[in-house]
C-alpha cells in the first residue's frame, strides 16, 4: 500500500503496534511522542495467573557449570 503525499500534506499509515502518542510539525520537521507503555506491578501480573496458564515443574537435568541448584 503506497502512502505518497504531496509536500505539506500528511499521510495516515495504519500500524500493527502504536509508536507514538502524537506526531506534529515542528518548523517543518516531523516529531513524534513515543508511546509511554504502562508498567505492570508484581501484583498485577499475579492476578493474571489462573490453572489454565500453570504447567508443571520442567526439570533441567544435571548442572551443566558451576550453578547450584
Amino acid at each position: 500500500m503506497s502512502h505518497k503525499t504531496r509536500a505539506g500534506e500528511i499521510a495516515y499509515v495504519p500500524l500493527k503496534t502504536p509508536i507514538a502518542d502524537a506526531i506534529f510539525s515542528d518548523t517543518g520537521k516531523l516529531v513524534a511522542t513515543p508511546v509511554r507503555r504502562k508498567t505492570s506491578t508484581l501484583i498485577e501480573l499475579l492476578a493474571k495467573v489462573n490453572k489454565k496458564k500453570l504447567h508443571a515443574e520442567v526439570d533441567f537435568g544435571l548442572p551443566a557449570g558451576r550453578e547450584i541448584w
